[in-house]
């Protein structure tokens, strides 16, 4: 009787040793894509001989820009400040694995001080996909001042 009983404690202890790996496999989630690091860089200027106030910052943002009626969505951004004169260096980092090859990407920028818009890009500029370049430099257009 109490070898039947082992015989039926193995088989049990047995099932259950088999049923773990497979209930544990079952679990796992697939992982998620690597991030592959990736630039764009450029330099952005304007034709204006004026210095800027202190304290101004430029503002360059990559942007999908592929739906169309729709707003352009940030894929990444860089603020840098302004110590000096135009042209400013740029970098913008971005993980190309959020990047979709059939899209449209463009780079834009705006200078910016205290919350006041003084220079901005009026054009698109293609980067990344459809043969577009990974280095873009950008001349910003002054904005107008308010009419009083």
């Amino acid at each position: 009787m109490i070898h039947r009983i082992l015989k039926i404690a193995a088989s049990a202890l047995l099932s259950l040793a088999l049923a773990l790996p497979g209930a544990h496999a079952a679990e796992k989630k697939p992982a998620a894509p690597m991030a592959i690091p990736a630039v764009i860089s450029g330099t952005v200027a304007y034709r204006e001989r004026i210095a800027l106030p202190p304290g101004s910052e430029a503002i360059i943002q990559l942007l999908d820009t592929s739906r169309a009626d729709a707003p352009a969505i940030v894929v990444a951004e860089q603020r840098l400040a302004i110590a000096g004169q135009v042209p400013v260096s740029y970098q913008i980092d971005y993980d190309a694995v959020n990047i979709n090859p059939r899209n449209s990407y463009t780079v834009s920028a705006r200078i910016v001080n205290g919350g006041k818009l003084l220079f901005i890009t009026d054009t698109a500029t293609p980067v990344i996909t459809r043969g577009s370049p990974g280095h873009v430099d950008l001349m910003l257009k002054k904005v107008a001042s308010p009419q009083k």
